[in-house]
């Protein structure tokens, strides 16, 4: 019988974090006995010979499978290949380095199981914590019920302005049911997109019903480097505006000026007054001219 859950874990070159990851999902399987409902998959985006021997060693150990890839596809490649390697019913993106509770697993599981059938996309509470002192910066970012809920037209803008693009490009921030996410990868087409957490979960979000989790299951860092970071001109002058582009050409309505100025204000490489100069209307070839805007 396949598992309920699927603990997809991408890596490249960060076998120690990688092994901490490993060793706190293995601690929380045993602890729960819940080992027959998850399966772990450890996807290496062919990390070197020395760190693939270490998580190598450690999953022969633990009983973990690992998917290594045979050269480097890139973030959004080996986002895209989780989907096409776990087996369960609902797939968890974990980062290697991302904290869980000690109840994340369990937790996590309950919210699946008392999901309807039309339920695709499960969205993590969490915490903020900042990375340079440990601090707590934000106890619980999402407080609004956790019922199941669908988006409307009005509801989408609400959803952008609270889930803010930064939370929703997070990787360990969303469980998403497996077969409704190779169904959205193949829609969406964005192989090489770095905003594609983002598109997948506001696709899955508009088309079935979603739902938070209750409980505080991660807690995402800030203030250190991330490669959200390291990436944030390509991210927000490229890539998400083309992410949107391809939600705008499936029916999804997110060329909302409030949703493409909340862009624009967390971007913070770009001024809002580019925006108001062009106002984004004529959005019908796509978000080409929003992303020659912000180019």
């Amino acid at each position: 019988m396949d598992p309920i859950l699927s603990i997809v874990i991408p890596t490249f070159n960060r076998s120690a974090q990688a092994a901490k990851q490993l060793t706190n999902i293995d601690r929380q399987l045993r602890e729960s006995s819940i080992r027959k409902e998850v399966e772990v998959v450890v996807l290496d985006n062919c990390s070197d010979e020395a760190n693939r021997g270490v998580i190598a060693e450690l999953a022969s150990k633990l009983g973990i499978a690992i998917k290594s890839n045979s050269s480097n596809i890139g973030l959004a490649g080996n986002y895209r290949r989780a989907f096409e390697v776990a087996t369960g019913l609902f797939v968890w993106t974990l980062g290697d380095d991302d904290i869980v509770t000690s109840e994340a697993v369990r937790n996590t599981l309950q919210t699946i199981n008392q999901c309807s059938s039309g339920t695709n996309l499960i969205l993590h509470n969490h915490s903020v914590i900042n990375g340079q002192d440990g601090s707590e910066v934000q106890a619980q970012v999402y407080s609004i019920s956790h019922t199941e809920r669908t988006l409307d037209s009005t509801l989408l803008s609400m959803y952008f302005h609270f889930y803010d693009f930064h939370a929703m490009l997070w990787l360990s921030g969303s469980v998403l049911r497996r077969t409704a996410a190779l169904s959205a990868l193949n829609d969406l087409n964005l192989k090489k997109n770095l905003a594609l957490p983002l598109a997948m979960c506001t696709l899955l979000a508009w088309k079935s019903s979603w739902q938070l989790t209750s409980q505080i299951n991660t807690k995402m860092i800030i203030n250190t480097t991330s490669w959200a970071e390291t990436y944030q001109k390509r991210l927000f002058g490229y890539d998400i505006p083309i992410a949107l582009a391809q939600l705008i050409k499936l029916g999804v309505p997110v060329h909302n000026y409030e949703i493409l100025s909340n862009l624009v204000a967390q971007s913070r490489i770009f001024k809002l007054k580019d925006l108001k100069q062009r106002r984004i209307a004529s959005l019908r070839d796509g978000y080409a001219l929003l992303a020659e805007t912000m180019g």
